[in-house]
């Protein structure tokens, strides 16, 4: 299942099949392996949405560009950090 994540290709659709604890965890390793721009992985924090009502609110407040996805990374830095200059904020629409 990393293949597909290391590869890094785009999906534009998705399964609606909701994935198991054992493959989020998988993920989540995969994402705790991968580099963090400019060393900086103090001030990032992964947040795994996979309630379909936060899913719904995310995908409202992005004008549908997360195509449905089953589950999703949302990956914040801290207003603080060198990282956030290059950032965008996106407030929930409820």
């Amino acid at each position: 299942m990393t293949d597909s994540v290391l590869a890094r290709h785009a999906v534009r659709s998705f399964k609606q099949d909701k994935l198991t604890s054992e493959e989020v965890d998988q993920l989540i390793s995969a994402f705790q392996a991968a580099p963090c721009g400019m060393g900086q992985a103090d001030v990032t924090q992964a947040v795994v949405i996979e309630s379909d009502d936060m899913l719904q609110r995310f995908e409202k407040s992005v004008n549908d560009a997360a195509y449905g996805a089953p589950l999703l990374f949302v990956i914040a830095t801290k207003l603080t950090a060198n990282l956030a200059n290059e950032t965008h904020q996106l407030p929930l629409k409820t």
